[in-house]
């Protein structure tokens, strides 16, 4: 009786098994991966195969989190700090140029910000959170649909997307974004002078 017993729950324990390779089709990618490592032999393999692994999660594709913080800047007012996260580590951007030139925001700028960040956390994160970072005309689109949000946080949203794309890829910001411009000829301008900026105390 205890050795049937045993065997059952060896037959359940081989059929979760075999689900779960079948589900993740790890069989498969194993062995595309084994062959790709032996026709590059790399000198460092555990690097590659670590960086072919990530390639193929879906998770390293998508964002897990993003959020709008209330945050004070280095003049003493009131700003926006967004952060967005995936499993390639966290991304922020500072939006300091948040207020308009009238009195109402000047003087009640905190309360205005406050709002804003609220109505991104409550309104937007759950549509952005599992959005491919690879597909970035996907997601200015749908953020260029939501004229309620501030529109520095549309361009920080849309910048951190595409930061995040660029670390995906294991490739520099700049040529992420030649990439999805789809031009395969990058050439950076060399500046030819400098600009600098002094203050005059009195």
């Amino acid at each position: 009786m205890e050795q049937e017993c045993e065997e059952n729950v060896e037959n359940d324990l081989k059929k979760i098994v075999v689900n779960y390779l079948e589900h993740h089709n790890l069989e498969e990618a194993f062995d595309d991966l084994l062959n790709k490592i032996l026709v590059l032999r790399p000198r460092d393999p555990f690097r590659d195969i670590s960086r072919l692994l990530l390639d193929k999660s879906k998770e390293s594709k998508t964002v897990l989190a993003i959020e709008a913080k209330e945050i004070v800047g280095l003049n003493g007012t009131p700003s926006i700090e967004l952060e967005l996260s995936t499993i390639n580590g966290s991304f922020r951007s500072h939006i300091s140029d948040v207020h308009n030139n009238n009195n109402y925001e000047k003087d009640f700028g905190r309360s205005i910000i406050a709002t804003h960040v609220q109505y991104f956390n409550d309104g937007l994160t759950n549509e952005i959170i599992g959005k491919c970072i690879l597909e970035q005309d996907r997601i200015d689109d749908y953020l260029c649909n939501k004229p309620d949000v501030l529109a520095p946080l549309v361009t920080a949203s849309s910048l951190l997307c595409c930061q995040a794309g660029a670390r995906a890829n294991c490739m520099c910001t700049f040529e992420h974004i030649a990439l999805l411009a789809g031009n395969s000829n990058i050439k950076l301008p060399l500046p030819c002078f400098e600009v600098y900026t002094t203050h005059i105390i009195k």
